[in-house]
């Protein structure tokens, strides 16, 4: 998974309904140099879980991160957020992502079969 080098506090401060500090423990972490793509996806999780679905499409829509579990954990945030938004297309494509990333993971080296026009 995505998070396994995050402080087990910071994934507590998430699951037990408290994404403003885990937010706030997630940048922390980002500016104390912890991976990017050890942290963007529990970062991800915290904003969709405050309803800040807008924020997290503003400053990530465009990130790709390098794991493909990370990626795929953030695409299908994004997708989320997309759908919050009201913006079934931008959601479908990310979900699309999402799925292309798990399957490279678990699949290395085989051919994503994503409908035409729908391969990220």
């Amino acid at each position: 998974p995505p998070t396994k080098d995050l402080s087990p506090d910071l994934l507590t401060l998430l699951r037990t309904g408290d994404p403003m500090a885990a937010e706030s423990a997630l940048r922390k972490a980002l500016s104390l140099s912890e991976r990017f793509e050890d942290v963007l996806p529990t970062l991800a999780l915290a904003l969709l879980q405050q309803g800040q679905a807008q924020r997290l499409i503003d400053e990530y829509g465009n990130v790709k991160l390098q794991d493909s579990g990370a990626d795929a954990s953030l695409q299908a945030s994004l997708g989320q957020a997309w759908l919050m938004r009201g913006n079934v297309k931008q959601a479908g494509d990310a979900f699309a992502a999402a799925h292309h990333r798990a399957m490279a993971m678990t699949r290395p080296g085989k051919r994503c079969h994503c409908p035409a026009g729908r391969r990220p």
